[in-house]
């Protein structure tokens, strides 16, 4: 996750982000249908379900303040990674939570649902997971990093043209999962899996969001935290 990856810098981990996997945040505000709640502004005065996390707290921030209301005037309440079963129950008007994972399962359960996703409301088009190494790795080892960067994108390469036969490969590696579920949640990732290389001004957005929002408490220097393109002689 690539909050993970600044926190982890910020803590002295020298942690380097080699490639994008997934191209756009997947965390989203998620809030039932059948509320009137028709943007992140209405969620003043309702109570969000949020996991605890710092970052969640930075999405609801960052959504209600973009749509145009007050974060001060919405209901946080700490209910862990149960968004899910809380919504559905309606036990909170809305959650935080992936669109790709409790969006698709709360639709898959026919629970009427908004989702808002935070990129819209906010924050940047940051790739929200990212292949990572350590310094060390990377400077002693490149074959093997850029080797590691070209695997991961050859491989997102094939589930995007044939994502029936990467289904099927990901079943065959863990028979445990559901291909139904699996099989959906496929088909909402498809248009944001595009593992190329980082955008820098994407990453300085991203860095400074972070920053604005608590995640971060002090400037990430983008260029030695990610493995950056490097510009046409």
């Amino acid at each position: 996750d690539i909050h993970d990856l600044g926190i982890a810098r910020e803590r002295g981990l020298p942690l380097v982000g080699l490639t994008p996997i997934v191209q756009r945040p997947l965390a989203a505000v998620l809030a039932r249908g059948d509320e009137g709640i028709g943007s992140p502004r209405d969620l003043e005065g309702r109570t969000v379900g949020v996991t605890g996390l710092p970052s969640d707290e930075a999405v609801v921030d960052s959504e209600v303040r973009a749509a145009g209301g007050d974060p001060a005037r919405v209901k946080e309440v700490t209910i862990g990674f149960n968004a899910v079963a809380a919504l559905a129950a309606g036990k909170v008007d809305a959650a935080t939570g992936f669109w790709n994972a409790e969006g698709v399962a709360l639709h898959r359960l026919g629970v009427p649902l908004r989702v808002f996703k935070v990129d819209r409301y906010g924050a940047p088009p940051y790739p929200e997971l990212v292949l990572t190494t350590s310094e060390r790795t990377l400077e002693s080892e490149p074959d093997l990093a850029r080797a590691m960067i070209a695997a991961t994108r050859r491989g997102y390469g094939f589930a995007v043209s044939h994502p029936a036969r990467a289904l099927d490969d990901l079943l065959e590696a863990d028979p445990a999962l559901e291909r139904a579920d699996q099989a959906a949640q496929l088909h909402a990732l498809l248009p944001v899996l595009d593992p190329a290389p980082f955008n820098p001004q994407v990453l300085q957005a991203w860095a400074a969001w972070d920053l604005t929002h608590g995640l971060l408490e002090h400037k990430l220097d983008t260029t030695t935290a990610f493995d950056l393109p490097q510009a046409p002689q």
